[in-house]
């Protein structure tokens, strides 16, 4: 008679181990391959750079003002998480200082050959103007804070212009305050709805107007010499 029983296999060590022979043993249900903490979706050193995160900013600045950027509309814009732009730029306003530099980078200082001390430093203004226009709310901003190196550049460039025209550095400094209270001030009266936004046509004339009063005063200082 058959034992009813199922047969059992030695194991290598001689041992049996109950397993019906040519079955193979069950997978355990649910259970997948481990993922390597490196490959992990959520890395940010794997999916942006400084420059991407930049280059974000500036579309969404260009489209929708300053106001309206935030690390989150960054994150969406880049189809990222915002902790994923948190591993690079810490908070907005370390964004809108890396947007500030990359705008002000673009506006190249006139070489010293491209014209007199004054069209050099018309061109400058007026670029500036211009570069931070396209981004609404960024030239509030370059007021708000002080100068990212890229502007700096800016303002010792323009110093350099006024040295040229005739002004000692000290005098160049505060001729250089006055045209920049000036010129950039008139976006403050604009915001208080205290005069009609400027047309460029009403930046020259303010320009030329504090230009003929620098050169006035240089020559009255030369004649009392």
């Amino acid at each position: 008679m058959a034992s009813s029983t199922a047969r059992r296999t030695p194991s290598p060590t001689g041992q049996s181990t109950g397993r019906s022979p040519g079955k193979a043993a069950a997978k355990s249900p649910g259970r997948s391959p481990a993922r390597s903490p490196d490959k992990s979706p959520d890395k940010p050193a794997e999916r942006l750079t400084v420059e991407q995160i930049v280059a974000a900013a500036l579309r969404l600045t260009k489209q929708h003002g300053l106001a309206n950027l935030s690390m989150r509309s960054l994150a969406d814009e880049l189809g990222v998480t915002p902790m994923a732009t948190y591993y690079y730029v810490h908070n907005k306003t370390e964004l809108v200082d890396l947007v500030l530099e990359a705008v002000m980078s673009d506006v190249k200082v006139p070489d010293p050959s491209s014209g007199t001390w004054s069209e050099r430093m018309w061109k400058l203004n007026r670029d500036t103007r211009k570069a931070t226009a396209a981004h609404p709310g960024l030239a509030e901003a370059l007021l708000d804070r002080p100068p990212t190196p890229a502007a700096q550049g800016h303002i010792q460039a323009t110093i350099d212009c006024l040295i040229e025209a005739g002004f000692s550095p000290a005098e160049a400094q505060l001729a250089y305050t006055t045209f920049e209270s000036c010129m950039f001030g008139r976006m403050a009266v604009e915001r208080a709805h205290r005069a009609p936004v400027s047309t460029d046509k009403a930046y020259r004339w303010a320009f030329d107007t504090l230009i003929a009063g620098f050169e006035a005063r240089i020559a009255a200082s030369r004649a009392a010499e």
